[in-house]
């Protein structure tokens, strides 16, 4: 079962001439990051790849990760969104030096990383701090609150007096609301809820003052009710510190209302990529259509329910075989509606097919039939540059948008079998507007 073949080229790019199979399409120009428009580059992983042996002595591998591109911009929240074992806490350990990389480069305020000895690890670590999906296991039980805050702050911030240490703690209990602070800081773990275990991991991050915050799933243990203050809270530090935020998630519907670019990853691949309304509205990759397909819709109950069933007669269900055992062509075959041979043996590369989208898929034309995207000349090179997944892009470039025509997989037809117009999975937002404890 041994899987060691990565992708190879994952910046293809539209045009009517190229070879391989996107004649209708005729897009031709630099991929942009939607979400390079809030600020600075902080943090970038290139071709990040995580192998893991499986066993002793077992000679076999499982290739994890497989050259994942990721960019981080100050003030800007990127969401990697994907099923249970698809390879987002991976990426995200990854990007928080937790586990070591098997190949690839990690590139912080545009110096690559290295992170061998501890001190150079202390160092990372107050740059790049890291939010666990369970607040009752990243909390030490036997520790109140305020050790758990003063232990960060005296490793990252060892000039503060004792003094300023009491003052930082409560200032950290304050930006994260846990109001009023004298309440909470003499709590053990076990003494508060879940939303307040998070807001306290929270507050330990922003001890170490990072220029990143990766929040691996900070909410999908927290009850439904608390979940938008906890995100309207990370929202609300992203502008007022200036942070890089990852937003790992299995949750497409959230990503859409709280990222500004979406990154879908499937079996350790990267899939598709674009703005966050593009990708959610008009999904491209068949995998997105389903994640898509799954989201709640509060305008139409049960809808998603009955978009499962029609699904399942149109994409094959998932296999009790991980995705990551799979070989070396494109990792979603055995689930999608429109896999050929080619499929099975070849990996699809990332396909540019606008400014700011990208997919990975050799049958865009049948996921997307009757599209056609507007051709926008390549950029001059000649100017300061950022590179994201080995395409160039001038730096603080305006971006425009793509219109694209929504044909997802699950609902192409009706409950009795018929076509219809195909409507977003995803509903409209009413407002903005979140009430925070």
């Amino acid at each position: 079962m041994s899987d060691l073949s990565f992708p190879t080229d994952t910046n293809q790019q539209m045009s009517p001439n190229t070879q391989l199979g996107y004649s209708a399409l005729s897009y031709q120009g630099d991929f942009v990051s939607a979400a390079s428009s809030r600020g600075r580059l902080v943090l970038e992983a290139k071709n990040l790849t995580k192998v893991y042996k499986l066993g002793f002595p077992s000679k076999d591998y499982i290739s994890a990760v497989r050259n994942a591109n990721i960019a981080l911009y100050e003030k800007s929240v990127v969401a990697l969104v994907g099923e249970s074992g698809s390879g987002k806490s991976t990426i995200a350990s990854l990007l928080a030096g937790q586990i070591p990389k098997t190949s690839g480069e990690i590139v912080l305020n545009g110096n690559s990383v290295n992170v061998k000895s501890n001190r150079k690890f202390r160092a990372y670590k107050s740059e790049v701090q890291m939010v666990f999906q369970d607040p009752f296991a990243s909390l030490n039980s036997i520790h109140k609150v305020r050790h758990h805050l003063k232990r960060p702050i005296s490793i990252h911030q060892p000039h503060l007096k004792k003094s300023a240490v009491e003052k930082e703690i409560y200032s950290l209990l304050h930006q994260v609301r846990l109001l009023p602070a004298d309440q909470f800081i003499d709590k053990f773990p076990y003494e508060l809820s879940g939303g307040q275990r998070q807001r306290v991991a929270i507050a330990r991050s922003l001890a170490a003052r990072p220029k990143v915050l990766l929040a691996d799933e900070p909410v999908s243990m927290l009850d439904v009710s608390i979940r938008l203050e906890v995100l309207s809270l990370i929202d609300d530090l992203r502008d007022r510190f200036n942070l890089a935020v990852l937003y790992v998630t299995h949750d497409i519907a959230s990503a859409r209302y709280f990222a500004d670019e979406t990154v879908v990853i499937y079996g350790g691949d990267i899939v598709e990529r674009g703005p966050s309304e593009d990708v959610t509205q008009n999904p491209a990759h068949p995998y997105t259509q389903l994640l898509v397909s799954a989201a709640p819709n509060p305008d139409d109950l049960g809808g998603s329910i009955r978009n499962a069933k029609l699904t399942a007669g149109t994409t094959k269900p998932r296999q009790t075989e991980s995705a990551l055992t799979s070989g070396i062509g494109c990792r979603f075959t055995p689930r999608c509606p429109f896999a050929d041979r080619k499929c099975e043996e070849q990996f699809p590369p990332l396909v540019t097919i606008s400014e700011n989208r990208q997919v990975a898929c050799w049958h865009i034309e049948q996921s997307l039939p009757n599209v056609s995207f507007k051709k926008i000349s390549p950029k001059s090179q000649s100017t300061a540059e950022i590179t994201l997944q080995g395409a160039h892009s001038a730096f603080g470039s305006e971006h425009t948008g793509s219109n694209h025509i929504s044909h997802n997989v699950s609902d192409q037809f009706d409950t009795d079998g018929h076509s219809k117009t195909s409507q977003p999975a995803v509903p409209e937002r009413d407002s903005e507007d979140g009430t925070v404890a």
